[in-house]
């Protein structure tokens, strides 16, 4: 039975590092559609407020990453791809740029990265979902 519980453990960490990255991307999302939405200056302190907070919940999930069984390459991609987002918005913020070129590609590769690392662990829950019904 020692095995039906390390995979319940193992199922529940997986679904609060997803949920905290789901977290961290929708304050993302956040970020840079207030970018797009707002024309004022007002729009560089919204979308850092955005950023604060997505960076709280990327935190917590990096603090289960920790664990060596959430040590995959699709977490790995993600990370960095959120990395690069933060430092390009904070260049554009600091910049004052009109061009949003580098900025949108960031968010298209972070915002891919996410999905790679949801269906990911979409498939290792049911995975090990199956494994704990047998």
């Amino acid at each position: 039975m020692i095995y039906l519980n390390e995979l319940q453990v193992f199922l529940d960490m997986v679904s609060r590092f997803q949920s905290h990255v789901d977290n961290a991307i929708d304050d993302i999302r956040s970020s840079y559609e207030v970018l797009k939405e707002q024309e004022s200056d007002l729009r560089y302190q919204l979308s850092l407020s955005y950023m604060s907070m997505s960076w709280q919940s990327y935190l917590e999930a990096k603090k289960l990453y920790i664990d060596p069984t959430l040590d995959v390459a699709e977490a790995e991609r993600f990370f960095n791809s959120y990395n690069i987002y933060k430092s390009t918005l904070k260049r554009f913020i600091n910049r004052k740029e009109q061009n949003n070129e580098w900025l949108d590609a960031a968010y298209k590769q972070l915002i891919k990265h996410y999905h790679v690392l949801d269906e990911f662990h979409k498939k290792t829950a049911s995975e090990t979902i199956l494994k704990l019904e047998f």
